[in-house]
């Protein structure tokens, strides 16, 4: 059960990477057939004129913003040499639950606009679960591929993750303007 929130101690650099950005495609995929988005490192939308390109370059967006700001936290912060591939790999393979939440959105939860206010409450709850387990994820994988711990681990990761929501909020509002 450990492997479910932590298991990168096992699989990481390019293994991890390899699996990461599979499931990165994979999720583009199915969040395009179930019009889902995912326009920030932390972001679930539901999306109402999906298209592939718009899926593939939000996912590629937002992994780039979240490995970036990962990997100058972990140098600014970590006293070990790190290894970018690491970083990227445990990063990319942390993003994984989103993939589960496209797989979910195959049922009819997927709400077609704000005015279906069922359907946006139950989306809500059924988001939540993924994204806690994504940013628990995210944080052991930062703490495992960046050799971090305690109360510096968790100011850097929570910083660095803003920095990434931000990041790839401006960058896809300004490369893929709705």
């Amino acid at each position: 059960m450990k492997w479910l929130i932590n298991p990168f101690e096992r699989i990481a650099g390019w293994q991890a990477l390899f699996i990461g950005l599979a499931a990165m495609a994979l999720t583009a995929v199915t969040g395009t057939i179930n019009h889902v988005a995912f326009d920030g490192a932390l972001d679930i939308h539901w999306w109402t004129e999906p298209t592939f390109s718009g899926s593939f370059a939000m996912q590629v967006i937002d992994f780039f913003a979240l490995f970036l700001a990962m990997w100058l936290a972990g140098v600014c912060f970590s006293k070990s040499k790190l290894r970018a591939i690491d970083v990227a790999g445990t990063m990319a393979l942390a993003r994984a639950p989103m993939l589960l939440l496209t797989i979910v959105c195959f049922l009819p939860i997927v709400p077609e606009d704000i005015l279906d206010i069922p359907r946006v409450a139950i989306f809500g709850l059924v988001c939540v679960p993924f994204l806690i387990w994504m940013i628990a994820l995210m944080y052991n994988a930062y703490t495992v591929s960046c050799h971090l711990k305690g109360a510096r681990a968790v100011s850097s990761f929570i910083g660095a993750l803003l920095l990434a929501e931000i990041i790839s909020k401006v960058v896809i509002s300004l490369w893929l303007p709705t």
